[in-house]
Protein backbone atom coordinates (compact mmCIF):
# COMPACT_ATOMS: atom_id res chain seq x y z
CA UNK A 1 0.00 0.00 0.00
CA UNK A 2 1.08 3.44 -0.92
CA UNK A 3 1.22 6.52 1.38
CA UNK A 4 -1.57 8.68 1.23
CA UNK A 5 -0.74 12.14 -1.06
CA UNK A 6 -2.13 15.42 -0.96
CA UNK A 7 -2.62 18.09 -3.77
CA UNK A 8 -3.38 21.73 -3.24
CA UNK A 9 -6.03 22.96 -5.99
CA UNK A 10 -4.95 26.49 -6.15
CA UNK A 11 -7.88 28.91 -6.39
CA UNK A 12 -6.12 31.05 -8.96
CA UNK A 13 -6.12 28.95 -12.14
CA UNK A 14 -3.18 30.29 -13.56
CA UNK A 15 -1.17 28.52 -10.77
CA UNK A 16 0.53 24.97 -11.02
CA UNK A 17 -1.27 22.25 -8.53
CA UNK A 18 0.93 21.30 -5.66
CA UNK A 19 1.16 17.91 -4.16
CA UNK A 20 2.51 17.10 -0.68
CA UNK A 21 3.57 13.66 1.00
CA UNK A 22 1.74 15.66 4.27
CA UNK A 23 -1.75 17.13 4.80
CA UNK A 24 -0.04 19.14 7.62
CA UNK A 25 2.27 20.84 5.38
CA UNK A 26 -0.70 21.49 2.67
CA UNK A 27 -2.71 22.86 5.20
CA UNK A 28 -0.07 25.21 6.30
CA UNK A 29 0.79 26.09 2.15
CA UNK A 30 -2.94 27.18 1.85
CA UNK A 31 -1.61 30.27 4.16
CA UNK A 32 0.05 31.67 1.26
CA UNK A 33 -1.67 30.16 -1.99
CA UNK A 34 -5.62 29.96 -1.20
CA UNK A 35 -7.03 26.72 -2.67
CA UNK A 36 -8.14 23.41 -1.89
CA UNK A 37 -6.96 20.51 -0.69
CA UNK A 38 -7.96 16.75 -1.93
CA UNK A 39 -6.19 13.31 -2.16
CA UNK A 40 -4.11 13.36 -4.82
CA UNK A 41 -4.05 10.01 -7.25
CA UNK A 42 -1.28 7.58 -6.58
CA UNK A 43 -0.38 7.50 -10.57
CA UNK A 44 1.99 4.53 -10.09
CA UNK A 45 -1.27 2.62 -9.09
CA UNK A 46 -2.91 3.72 -12.17
CA UNK A 47 -0.10 2.97 -14.45
CA UNK A 48 0.13 -1.01 -13.13
CA UNK A 49 -4.12 -1.11 -13.25
CA UNK A 50 -4.52 -3.40 -16.66
CA UNK A 51 -7.14 -2.74 -19.20
CA UNK A 52 -9.40 -4.83 -20.18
Amino acid sequence: MSPVRWALVPADPALPVRVFDDRDAAQRAVAWCPGRIVRALDEGALASRRRP
